[in-house]
C-alpha cells in the first residue's frame, strides 16, 4: 500500500512539474509572441516610410531627368538620334548654326543635317526617332533621289531646338 502510495505521490509530482513546465512555457511564448508582433509593427511602419521616400525620389528623379533632357544640346541630341538609328556613317554633313534666335521663352538652336544613300524605311525609323524626343523639331525638309542609285535618297533638314531660359 505504501509502495502505490509513493508511486502516486510521483506521478503526481511528475505531471504538477510538467503542467507547470507548460504553463511557463507558454507565459514565455505569449511574451515572446508579444515581441514579435511589436517588432512586425515597427518593421510595417519601415516598410511604409521607406515605399514613401522611394515614390518620392522617384518623383525627383524623373523630374531631373526630364529638366536635363529638356535642357540637352540639339547637338548632343542629334548625336543620340544618330546612335539610336545607327546611320552615323551616312551623314555627309552636320552643321551647327551659329547664330541663336532669341524668343520670349528661350533660344532656339539650329543644325543642318545632310545625310545620303538612305533607304525609305532608314528615313520612316529617323522621323521616330526624333518624334521621340519632344525638344527636336524639323524646321526644313528635302527628299532627293539620289544620283546613282534612285531606289536611294538624300535627305537634307534644319533641325531646331528651344532651350528653356533659366
Amino acid at each position: 500500500m505504501i509502495k502505490i502510495f509513493y508511486k502516486t505521490l510521483i506521478l503526481t509530482a511528475v505531471v504538477l512539474t510538467v503542467l507547470i513546465a507548460g504553463l511557463f512555457t507558454k507565459a514565455a511564448s505569449e511574451r515572446e509572441l508579444e515581441h514579435q508582433k511589436k517588432r512586425l509593427r515597427e518593421f510595417q511602419g519601415l516598410i511604409q516610410e521607406y515605399r514613401g521616400i522611394k515614390e518620392e525620389l522617384s518623383k525627383t528623379t524623373a523630374f531631373t531627368t526630364n529638366q536635363a533632357r529638356k535642357n540637352k544640346a540639339l547637338m548632343d541630341e542629334l548625336n543620340s538620334v544618330l546612335n539610336t538609328t545607327g546611320l552615323k556613317e551616312k551623314i555627309r554633313a552636320l552643321k551647327q548654326t551659329p547664330v541663336k534666335k532669341e524668343t520670349p521663352f528661350g533660344d532656339v538652336e539650329e543644325a543642318e543635317l545632310i545625310m545620303e544613300r538612305l533607304t525609305m524605311n532608314e528615313i520612316a525609323n529617323l522621323f521616330y526617332q526624333i518624334d521621340q524626343r519632344h525638344s527636336i523639331t524639323i524646321s526644313r525638309l528635302s527628299i532627293k533621289r539620289a544620283f546613282d542609285a534612285p531606289e536611294l535618297l538624300n535627305l537634307t533638314m534644319m533641325l531646331s531646338s528651344l532651350k528653356e531660359k533659366r
